[in-house]
C-alpha cells in the first residue's frame, strides 16, 4: 500500500537533485546563454569552462574525428554543406593570416619571397578564425542551404549539442562568432572524406 504506483512495467523513484544554481548556468553550453554569452578575447580564449579535454563542458570527452565523422554521418545533407561550408571558410580565414605573415616576412628580407608555408592550427586556437555568424548565413542562403535564420540554426543544433560546432560574442562587440573546434588538418580530412562520399 506505500508503494510508488508502477507505470508501464517500471518503478519510478524520485530524487530531488535541486542545485539551486542560476538557470544560465544550465543552458551554458546549449548555443547561446540567457544573459551572459561566452566572450571571446584577445587570445581567442572563451570565459565559459571547458572540459578536462579542452572542448566545451557538458561534451562526453574530447571531441575526435571519429566521432566528427560519426555524427556527420548521421545528419542531412544539407547539415554537412553547413558544416562543410564553415570549416572552408574557417581554412580560408588561417590561409590568409599564413599570406599576411609570408607578405610581412618578405618586407622585413627586402622583398625575398619565402616559401609558402601553411599554418598549423591546433582545435585550443580555431576560435581565433570563427567567422561571423551572418556571414555565415548570407553565405548558406546565397547557396540556397539555409533560407531563414532559423533553419540555419536548426542545422547547427546537431553540431551544438556535440560539441562540433562553437558560438560566442567577439570582445570587440562585432556579434556572434561560430567556429568549429577541430584542428586545420582534421578539418581538412573531414572535408576529404565527405567529398569521396
Amino acid at each position: 500500500e506505500d508503494r510508488i504506483p508502477t507505470a508501464r512495467g517500471f518503478t519510478w523513484l524520485w530524487h530531488d537533485l535541486t542545485t539551486y544554481e542560476h538557470y544560465d548556468i544550465e543552458l551554458r553550453f546549449q548555443g547561446r546563454d540567457l544573459t551572459s554569452p561566452a566572450v571571446l578575447t584577445g587570445s581567442g580564449k572563451s570565459k565559459h569552462a571547458v572540459s578536462v579535454a579542452g572542448g566545451p563542458a557538458g561534451v562526453a570527452g574530447p571531441l575526435t574525428e571519429a566521432g566528427a565523422k560519426q555524427v556527420l554521418s548521421s545528419v542531412t545533407e544539407r547539415s554537412r554543406s553547413i558544416f562543410a561550408l564553415l570549416a572552408e571558410q574557417q581554412i580560408a580565414n588561417i590561409d590568409a593570416e599564413a599570406d599576411e605573415r609570408i607578405g610581412a616576412a618578405a618586407a622585413k628580407s627586402d622583398g625575398a619571397s619565402p616559401a609558402k608555408k601553411t599554418l598549423n592550427v591546433t582545435a585550443a586556437q580555431m576560435s581565433q578564425y570563427a567567422i561571423p555568424y551572418e556571414s555565415l548565413f548570407v553565405m548558406a542562403r546565397e547557396k540556397f542551404i539555409a533560407t531563414s535564420d532559423q533553419a540555419l540554426r536548426g542545422l547547427l543544433q546537431e553540431f551544438r549539442d556535440h560539441g562540433m560546432v562553437v558560438t560566442g560574442v567577439a570582445s570587440s562587440g562585432g556579434g556572434e562568432m561560430i567556429w568549429i573546434p577541430l584542428a586545420r588538418n582534421v578539418l581538412e580530412r573531414l572535408l576529404q572524406s565527405s567529398d569521396e562520399e
